[in-house]
């Protein structure tokens, strides 16, 4: 089956769990024999998640710059060449990572309507390229955020059209008024663009059909990793609390630094370290520096691990006892916990969003000012973390494996 995914280049500087997402999803479908290729827009991505892939569209330079000066115009055809020339594509990568939709309206609406002349413009030439490169069986588009694409192509392709749909109200509920209603209504009236839309969990499906009653056919599919990169299970000498994501107040970062130095103050939990990964961006810089400066009467007992690569995260659930990403939003689907577990580290989390769902008794669930205790619990609790880490193993087994992943996507790329 000839697949190509449309996703979106984030820079890599940071951990995205929707890039990340897409990248497990193409990486599985690749083994289980389909002939993938992989579209980035905005900015590159890395052969991690591909080695077939097709020239940038929507690049981040030139089509920002259409949207937010231009509004909406097609842009002179030098000031074009030279905004997408590969030093100006360098530059955006390094200030890549941005999780705040502040003055991105135009732009993310131009994405969702697909109706401006600037977008219109990157459409031809995308549907140019998969004409003369590549006719894909099936077209599957990483977010609703892009459904433009799809009501673009529809009718110009023979091809099925699948939509991801995962945490779009983290970007479209921090637009400014009226923009934030419009991009819901815009997604529903859209909707009949796409075949079958696809989510990581059932508690999302049943977000989205309050939030957007006009999108059907929503199937779950539960992200899915190379299980044997995280079965040769090895622990840390100290029993060490991870974090895994990137590295924001929002992701919660700031809340497990206080429960870790909670914990360090009432010395419960003997040589108890705190090792922290998954990259920021340099809108999260001021927030690091206070935390390092929180941190450092426990400087000996944190590392922080400087950069982000998208190959290594196996490395890093060997270094850690337990996992715990108390995010401050609710989240469709958490690949970090995932690959935690398929290791047999059991996670601790708060009590929304879809983690009862994806993590079962593979970790302890805890309700609102109660991380520290559910911490000290999994920590000193033997009996405790035995149980959890097996019932880990065996979910990850029985729902996480990629194969499983790879079969399921294949199915509903096959059904009419």
């Amino acid at each position: 089956m000839r697949i190509l995914f449309i996703t979106p280049g984030s820079g890599d500087k940071s951990y995205c769990g929707n890039c990340y997402r897409d990248a497990l999803y193409a990486r599985s479908l690749e083994r289980a024999g389909n002939d993938v290729v992989l579209m980035p827009l905005y900015l590159p991505v890395g052969e991690f998640v591909s080695k077939r892939q097709s020239p940038i569209f929507f690049s981040a330079t030139a089509f920002y710059v259409a949207c937010k000066i231009f509004r909406g115009r097609r842009i002179p055809r030098l000031l074009e060449e030279i905004l997408n020339s590969r030093p100006m594509l360098k530059i955006a990568a390094s200030m890549s990572g941005t999780t705040s939709s502040s003055g991105m309206e135009r732009m993310t609406l131009a994405m969702i309507d697909g109706e401006n002349e600037a977008f219109n413009e990157q459409a031809e030439l995308l549907v140019d390229w998969i004409t003369n490169h590549y006719q894909p069986h099936v077209v599957h588009i990483s977010s609703s955020l892009l459904i433009g694409i799809a009501k673009y192509l529809k009718n110009m392709i023979k091809a099925k059209m699948v939509c991801s749909i995962q945490d779009e109200e983290i970007w479209i509920d921090e637009l400014k008024k009226p923009w934030d209603k419009l991009a819901w209504q815009k997604i529903g009236e859209n909707a009949r663009f796409v075949d079958t839309f696809v989510t990581t969990s059932n508690y999302y499906r049943r977000y989205i059909a309050t939030k957007v009653p006009l999108i059907k056919d929503v199937e779950v599919v539960y992200p899915g990793v190379e299980l044997p990169a995280f079965a040769g299970v090895q622990y840390p000498d100290n029993p060490t609390i991870g974090f895994f994501n990137r590295m924001s107040r929002a992701n919660g970062l700031g809340d497990l630094v206080d429960a870790f130095i909670s914990l360090k103050k009432k010395g419960t939990i003997p040589n108890l370290k705190l090792k922290l990964a998954g990259g920021y961006s340099g809108e999260d810089d001021r927030f690091i520096k206070e935390l390092r400066k929180q941190l450092k009467p426990y400087a000996c007992c944190v590392e922080f691990v400087e950069g982000y690569e998208l190959a290594r995260h196996e490395d890093f659930m060997n270094t850690i006892t337990v996992l715990c990403v108390p995010i401050r939003y609710n989240e469709a689907a958490s690949i970090y916990l995932i690959e935690a577990m398929a290791g047999g580290k059991p996670v601790v989390q708060p009590a929304r969003g879809s983690f009862e769902e994806i993590v079962g008794a593979g970790g302890v669930l805890y309700a609102e000012g109660e991380l520290a205790r559910a911490l000290e619990r999994i920590l000193s609790d033997s009996a405790l973390y035995k149980e959890c880490s097996q019932a880990a193993k065996i979910l990850a087994l029985a729902r996480y494996d990629e194969s499983k992943v790879a079969a399921r996507l294949e199915q509903i790329y096959a059904t009419k």
